[in-house]
């Protein structure tokens, strides 16, 4: 946040603008209203209902100076429980902005120089913090976009709790049959779960002869695995350290495991169908993916969590968004390093920090942009980060410019 973009929100405060802060709960929440004077309304509770929020209409059309007055609502983010006010307040004609929490935190002090917090309280300082242009705006969903975000997160979910059950399968693999990862490094293709179902003990690997492994492994659906594999796998087994007999208890244990991981890869592939099918129609997605590097999961994460890169004004609004934006510390003498403030959306930060890694590689758009970098003395996570920033530049270009992406630059005009 620039001092002129300050000075810019604070100008839309006129004479007769209506401020108000507002404190988010659960179960209800607190208002208060800031005049231009200065001066404040006492604090009003507002229940998270239907009838709390006609009730909070009527209040801010008494606090109004003239019926045609603007109102612009200052809220800070917690999560899911404004939500449906903060729909509710831009429906009727509001303007709702955020204040970040970092702000009222370190505001509290200096209100009255005490420690102490209530919802009153930080009502007031969100109000004030909006009447001195210290806000934020939400970020604007439309169209396709609505429908991406909770399916992109849903999956986002999905795919941590299905590393969550893959480091518990590799763990009991550990313990039951420890030399079957040399034979079968990767655990997550479908082929290796069901050969890990059928032999995944060293009896079952040892009980029948590698023809009768792969009949049984074929009849089940894993008919890629080789003879020459399985062969490896009994091998492995006469060798392992492993018990020859294991538990009901630990067998039931690892089936769980197969059972539950194929049903998560079975969701997310079906999410991931959904998403497609809603990206197809959007120009803007079609632009992203045209970069090597930037698939359709990634591409949705961009759309669902900025809401597309044509309502911003800027490249280093996306940026900011991202968490991307540098910052550093002076005083007197001393001049610390540049830093990311971190202070964005996480999942659009990492998903343009895998983009980046990618683009490391020999031979990917970005790559010479980075060897450069790394050549000039640069440290490699240093150089990812600014490549990472000339991503978010490419994008944005591109959508701006309505094209995809090519190797050769596009020729400007005459």
């Amino acid at each position: 946040m620039t001092v002129d973009s300050v000075a810019q929100k604070r100008s839309v405060i006129k004479p007769d603008t209506l401020v108000i802060g507002i404190d988010l709960a659960k179960h209800t929440h607190v208002a208060r209203a800031r005049f231009y004077d200065g001066s404040y309304t006492r604090p009003v509770k507002v229940p998270n209902t239907r009838a709390g929020f006609l009730a909070l209409n009527e209040q801010i059309g008494a606090w109004k100076a003239r019926p045609d007055s603007a109102v612009i609502v200052g809220v800070e983010s917690t999560g899911s429980y404004g939500v449906n006010l903060v729909r509710w307040l831009a429906e009727h004609g509001c303007r709702v902005v955020l204040v970040p929490s970092l702000h009222v935190c370190r505001e509290k002090e200096l209100l009255d120089n005490g420690r102490g917090t209530n919802d009153g309280k930080d009502a007031l300082i969100i109000a004030d913090l909006v009447a001195r242009g210290q806000y934020l705006g939400f970020v604007a969903l439309s169209g396709a976009c609505i429908e991406l975000r909770p399916l992109v997160s849903l999956r986002a979910r999905l795919v941590r709790e299905q590393t969550g059950w893959i480091n518990a399968l590799h763990q009991t693999v550990d313990v039951l049959f420890p030399e079957f990862e040399t034979v079968f490094a990767d655990l997550k293709p479908p082929s290796a779960r069901l050969v890990l179902g059928r032999f995944g003990t060293v009896a079952a690997a040892q009980a029948h002869s590698p023809t009768e492994m792969r009949r049984l492994l074929a009849r089940d659906g894993a008919a890629r695995v080789s003879l020459a594999k399985l062969k490896r796998l009994q091998a492995a087994a006469a060798e392992s350290i492993g018990p020859r007999q294991v538990s009901a208890g630990q067998e039931r244990s690892l089936h769980e495991m197969l059972e539950t991981l194929a049903t998560l890869a079975g969701r997310i592939a079906s999410l991931e169908a959904e998403i497609v099918r809603l990206l197809a129609p959007l120009a803007e997605a079609e632009y992203l993916m045209s970069l090597k590097g930037i698939g359709a999961m990634t591409a949705a994460v961009i759309m669902a969590e900025t809401g597309g890169l044509l309502q911003y004004s800027c490249a280093r609004a996306v940026q900011k968004l991202a968490g991307l934006n540098l910052y550093q510390n002076s005083s007197g003498q001393y001049q610390s390093g540049r830093h990311i403030s971190k202070r964005g959306r996480s999942q659009l930060r990492r998903a343009l920090y895998m983009v980046a890694v990618q683009n490391a590689k020999h031979g990917w758009p970005l790559q010479p942009y980075y060897a450069a970098l790394v050549a000039r003395g640069k440290p490699k996570t240093v150089a990812l980060t600014a490549v990472c920033c000339r991503l978010v530049r490419l994008l944005y270009a591109l959508v701006r410019d309505g094209r995809c992406y090519s190797e050769c630059p596009p020729k400007v005009a005459a």
